[in-house]
């Protein structure tokens, strides 16, 4: 199963000096609207900080492009992970032929390469992308309850897979940091796909770049006295889903997976970095205790969805909402009279579009935003089919945010999570509002005024020096002759 090795030259996106979080000191500093001279450390470190967050979610490091030698070893699966490789810049390959395959979204890159002519069982049936995510998915959750994610799988491999020589062969290659190996962990083929998942393997140094990926020690680096110079680590598990309907390959999605072992930060508001995350980084699937196969069937399919590499057409998508979330979209189907499953996920589907739910929370994060989702739809729904005049805002003539805002504005407890609201509370603020909507004094000599001849500008000018209630004796200055 080994594939012919290799030593190619591209460009790859690093960063050289510096942090490209740097250059937004200044206009931070100016749209936050503080000190640079007396707050700029503090800024200069936040900014740092999510700079390094936002990189370490998109899996990438943002900075100026250089040319970098990577040297393929024999690898296991035909298909490698090579983040930000240019499309069309020159390579040298040594050992085989290397196809990079153009991503989807950024055709001008490419995450995976090729490595040497497969050639796909001939089939008159091949599974839809969605249903290929969707198995992509599952496989990545019984993997990880199989316990082949984790890092003593990486041990085992090593110590039981090879023999010695090649093992010890093996770890002395990875010590040059332009040398890539991938542990195998699965690699599965379905009709016009192949799935599979790697770790890459490498020694960490005080020279290992930092390429915003996730690793994990292979063995505890804590020991008496010095650090040690280098670890042996494994890099996040990656999946890859490639389309195999010809030669050279030209589909391939690449996706992060995060265990319960990753650490978010849980103060972050997704809604302000989807779209960057979405629009340049690699989708992250997190399977966890938590999860079900389902549940992370369908969290690749959305990842796909919200990244660029389907449609939101695409089949598939309605299917996995119900699968793994039935009781969410069975509640939309008996609330809103829906004709069945489909009809009532359709409905659920366009609530999730954007930004879609934050992917490094887990699953019952996850669960959490789509019953609120669920929710809000049967709500939506209620208002929709309601009689003129029924609801509260439309008897107080308000908008339904106005409405609520009153309620806040009062301190209205809520009762089983819901506003109280009966008739004498109605009553109470029809008044409020029959009062605000009261013209004041000023706004009644400024009417008088206008009346007695004044100009708008000039009404206001008096009301500025004089009383309200002079306005009734005021008449304006009379023109001087020319």
């Amino acid at each position: 199963m080994l594939q012919p090795g290799g030593m190619f030259s591209t460009l790859l996106y690093t960063a050289r000096v510096g942090h490209w979080s740097e250059s937004l000191f200044e206009q931070a500093a100016r749209e936050i609207g503080i000190d640079a001279d007396v707050d700029g450390d503090r800024l200069r470190e936040t900014l740092a900080k999510v700079g390094r967050e936002i990189e370490i979610l998109a899996g990438r490091r943002f900075g100026v492009s250089e040319r970098k030698s990577v040297t393929l070893l024999r690898q296991p699966f035909p298909f490698v992970e090579i983040p930000d490789l240019q499309v069309g810049s020159p390579m040298e390959s040594e050992g085989g032929v290397i196809w990079p395959i153009p991503d989807p979204v950024n055709p001008h890159t490419a995450t995976v390469v090729q490595l040497g002519e497969i050639r796909p069982p001939p089939t008159d049936r091949r599974v839809p992308i969605g249903d290929a995510l969707w198995a992509a998915g599952n496989l990545a959750a019984r993997e990880r309850r199989a316990g082949r994610l984790s890092a003593d799988y990486v041990i085992w491999w090593l110590g039981n897979a090879i023999s010695n020589d090649q093992r010890m062969e093996l770890l002395r290659a990875v010590v040059d940091q332009e040398a890539r190996f991938n542990i195998p962990v699965l690699g599965v083929g379905i009709p016009g796909w192949w799935i599979q998942i790697t770790r890459r393997l490498f020694w960490v140094t005080a020279e290992t770049p930092d390429e915003g990926r996730l690793l994990e020690p292979l063995f505890d680096p804590k020991a008496e006295g010095e650090k040690p110079p280098m670890i042996l680590a494994a890099g996040e598990p990656m999946l890859i889903l490639v389309r195999t309907a010809k030669h050279p390959v030209d589909w391939a999605l690449t996706a992060r997976i995060w265990t319960e072992d990753v650490k978010v930060a849980d103060d972050r508001p997704w809604r302000m970095m989807a779209d960057a995350i979405h629009g340049s980084g690699i989708p992250i699937m997190t399977v966890e205790e938590a999860s079900t196969d389902e549940e992370v069937g369908c969290q690749l399919v959305f990842l796909a969805l919200w990244h660029g590499y389907i449609s939101a057409d695409e089949d598939g998508l309605v299917g996995a909402l119900i699968q793994a979330y039935p009781g969410p979209v069975g509640r939309i189907r008996s609330k809103t009279d829906q004709p069945d499953m489909a009809a009532a996920a359709t409905l659920l589907l366009r609530r999730l579009l954007r930004p879609g739910f934050d992917p490094a929370k887990g699953a019952a994060a996850t669960r959490r935003y789509i019953n609120r989702l669920s929710s809000i739809v049967v709500l939506e729904h209620r208002k929709a089919i309601a009689p003129a005049g029924t609801l509260p805002w439309q008897r107080l003539g308000i908008s339904e945010r106005h409405y609520y805002k009153l309620l806040r504005r009062a301190r209205i407890p809520k009762v089983a999570g819901r506003y109280h609201v009966d008739d004498e509370l109605l009553e109470a603020l029809r008044a409020y509002l029959d009062w605000k909507e009261q013209p004041t004094a000023r706004e009644l000599a400024k009417q008088v005024l206008l009346e007695h001849g004044f100009g708008e500008a000039a009404a206001r000018k008096w009301l500025q020096r004089h009383p309200p209630q002079d306005a009734i004796n005021a008449r304006p200055r009379p023109r001087r002759a020319a």
